[in-house]
């Protein structure tokens, strides 16, 4: 703004060449555009699903970071499948955004990293919700419900390796173990 101030005041006075006048206004320009890109403010998402494969029991669980920020939200749901669980968990962390956020998305997940990082999305509606086997996607409406969120966000997908000593994907790991063990014992 006082860059824009200056070049006015330079303008009113007469006193400003062509090319002085094109500086200003560019470094006003840049300057107003990295204020916008520094109020974006720049989440971590670490998610992750659990399922029981007999008792088709699942939970979800997400850590949202930001600064010294951290929530956690948890869920699940009885006959469900742990693909399902790892897309509610990315589902209800970024729903539990109140704005638009710059987002880093921690993922065991290579289904979900993948589907974004490689565009399977994209060639997934392209195909009328068909992978390159002319099969059916799996979780269509979850998918979509990601991909809109999606659309809210910047988001940058990446793949950590599960169980491998990372802290905060052992954390969430352990919560959504937890969760899950939970609504088991109330339909027992």
């Amino acid at each position: 703004m006082e860059k824009i101030k200056e070049i006015i005041n330079k303008v009113q006075k007469g006193n400003l060449e062509k090319k002085e006048l094109l500086k200003l206004l560019y470094e006003a320009l840049n300057e107003k555009n990295e204020n916008k890109v520094k109020k974006v403010k720049k989440v971590s998402i670490w998610t992750d699903g659990s399922c029981n494969k007999i008792s088709k029991v699942g939970a979800f669980a997400g850590i949202i970071k930001y600064k010294e920020y951290e929530k956690i939200v948890k869920g699940g749901e009885v006959n469900t499948t742990s693909n399902r669980m790892e897309m509610k968990s990315v589902i209800k962390s970024l729903e539990s955004l109140k704005e638009r956020c710059s987002v880093t998305v921690y993922s065991d997940s290579l289904l979900i990293t993948d589907a974004f990082n490689k565009h399977w999305t994209e060639k997934w509606i392209v195909n009328g919700w068909k992978n390159t086997k002319k099969k059916p996607i799996a979780n269509k409406e979850l998918w979509e419900e990601i991909i809109e969120l999606n659309k809210h966000h910047d988001i940058t997908w990446v793949k950590v390796k599960a169980h491998s000593g990372n802290i905060d994907n052992e954390k969430i790991d352990k919560i959504a173990i937890k969760e899950r063990k939970k609504i088991e014992n109330t339909i027992q």
